[in-house]
């Protein structure tokens, strides 16, 4: 059973202004959450310290979150009812709020709560990219079919476009790397000068995206 303690909310809840000042020159984009029935907006930062120190203070004598701590994994029975207890008006903490304030959209609370605990670090928005373009490449690889010479030069171009964050142009092809493969010429010959310049256009539209 739960431990009913009243630990109060913890502070740094902020509403987050729908509008910036008028006189400033740079306006930061705040990310945010709604909570509540009346849909608060709570800024996304103040969101994660509160879900983390709620977290931290449940540790001390809430079965369930002790049981994480001590490295055991919640049943689906036992991770509903602490959904259920997390998102009572007494917390507001639920599953869509933390993927949310985390920008981790594929989440667990289970994962949440050992982030809060330390035990646990959630991939990075630039893991996440990175893994978003490497699955949607080889998608494309399976339905394009290239010949294994082909297919070795476009892993070295997506590894490329991963490091630089940039579309890829042709030019690419006179860097180190794609010289220790023969260079721009052997490159054209393996490819094609039409099909080489549609191949990167269609990486750069469909596969390289933000």
């Amino acid at each position: 059973d739960f431990v009913e303690e009243e630990i109060e909310m913890p502070a740094g809840f902020v509403q987050v202004a729908e509008t910036a000042p008028e006189n400033i020159d740079v306006v930061i984009k705040r990310a945010y959450v709604e909570v509540g029935a009346e849909g608060e907006k709570i800024d996304s930062d103040d969101y994660q310290m509160a879900w983390e120190r709620q977290i931290q203070e449940l540790a001390k004598a809430e079965p369930l979150v002790k049981k994480v701590k001590e490295g055991q994994e919640l049943s689906s029975d036992e991770s509903m009812v602490l959904a259920e207890k997390l998102n009572s008006p007494k917390y507001y903490f639920n599953e869509a709020n933390l993927r949310e304030a985390y920008h981790y959209p594929p989440g667990t609370l289970n994962e949440f709560v050992k982030t809060a605990l330390g035990i646990q670090e959630l991939p990075t928005e630039a893991q996440l990219y990175d893994e978003r373009i490497s699955e949607l490449f080889e998608a494309w690889l399976i339905d394009k079919q290239f010949q294994p010479e082909q297919t070795k030069i476009l892993r070295l171009v997506k590894s490329q476009y991963i490091a630089r964050r940039a579309p890829i142009e042709v030019s690419i092809f006179n860097e180190p790397i794609f010289q220790q493969q023969g260079g721009l010429n052997q490159i054209l010959r393996i490819f094609g000068e039409d099909a080489l310049q549609t191949t990167l256009k269609e990486l750069n539209q469909t596969v390289f995206v933000r």
